[in-house]
């Protein structure tokens, strides 16, 4: 009896190895991070670069000639062609357009340390010291970006005219399943590499398939920048720190500043969360609200018409002629 009892033990542990074995070589065999940034590959991305404390980021200027800058600040996981639309319209409207790829997505490197709210507002401090934008600037930006310019604007009042926010992160602690998959030890990487890349594929892909003619090219930027080394780390990184906390406070010190401040949201976006942004009106006076019918999380590119003109109206009030 006793055999047949070790025996059956030494079967259960045998299956237990050879099934870590094929779940390791599966992890590693479907690993889509194949290019590592260096001068030579970054070349081939066709990118602008410049070097950054914390490493070389990828970035891009236009309408140089023009004394109004806005400097654009992109979501979690789609990196600065979020406001390519955007960047677009305000070129032919004389504004001078800045735009970059935070640390860990698009083209820039994906630095081996902790993506937290430190990294990202000294990355954006970094870029405007770097490419001298020493006048105050127009703030736009979407989703986690809004979170970030908000947290820089409560640090660095005096480099900020204006926020022009889209549908911006206020506490994305409700956000269960992706703070589950990467602070689970050991399984976490797995889910995360079989199930949730491709969730987060999908959702990017939302915010231009039937938006865009051109919704294939958004979709292939976005699996490009997944084929970079790090990426996985950057995004679950994010997760792991106060980067996508609770921001609440800073939206309520942004009402006492005396700073242009304007949150456009859409109507059926539920990835902030409505509840935040009713929490943030009723407990704010001097933020204005505009909600977006129709629109979702990405009303810039849903509803982009009628986006870029509130967004038009919002830089011309401040750069208005004295």
């Amino acid at each position: 009896m006793k055999k047949v009892i070790t025996k059956n033990k030494l079967a259960v542990l045998t299956g237990i190895v050879l099934l870590a074995g094929v779940m390791y070589t599966a992890y590693f065999i479907a690993d889509p991070e194949v290019i590592e940034l260096t001068p030579a590959s970054r070349a081939a991305l066709k990118g602008n670069f410049i070097k950054l404390k914390n490493g070389t980021a990828n970035y891009s200027v236009k309408g140089e000639n023009s004394p109004n800058t806005v400097i654009f600040l992109h979501g979690s996981t789609i990196a600065m062609w979020d406001f390519d639309l955007q960047e677009k319209t305000l070129i032919n409207n004389g504004y001078k357009s800045v735009r970059f790829d935070f640390f860990g997505k698009g083209f820039s490197d994906r630095p081996d340390i902790k993506y937290d709210r430190k990294l990202y507002t000294e990355q954006l401090l970094d870029i405007l010291d770097s490419l001298k934008i020493n006048e105050k600037t127009v703030i736009v930006a979407h989703s986690l970006g809004g979170a970030i310019a908000a947290d820089f604007t409560a640090k660095y009042k005096s480099r900020v005219k204006g926020l022009f926010l889209i549908s911006p992160v206020i506490n994305s602690v409700t956000s269960i399943p992706p703070f589950i998959v990467c602070n689970t030890p050991v399984l976490g990487p797995f889910v995360y590499r079989f199930f949730m890349s491709r969730v987060l594929k999908m959702r990017a892909a939302k915010q231009w398939d039937g938006n865009v003619k051109n919704s294939d090219y958004y979709n292939h930027l976005f699996e490009k920048q997944t084929e970079i080394k790090g990426f996985q780390h950057a995004v679950c990184s994010m997760f792991q720190t106060d980067l996508t906390g609770d921001y609440t406070s800073r939206y309520l010190q942004l009402d006492t500043l005396h700073i242009p401040v304007t949150i456009l949201y859409g109507s059926n976006d539920r990835v902030i969360g409505l509840d935040n942004i009713n929490f943030l009106k009723n407990r704010t006076q001097n933020i204005k609200f505009i909600p977006v019918a129709g629109a979702g999380h990405s009303a810039h590119v849903e509803k982009q018409k009628y986006v870029d003109r509130e967004l038009l109206d919002f830089l011309k009030d401040i750069y208005k002629e004295k």
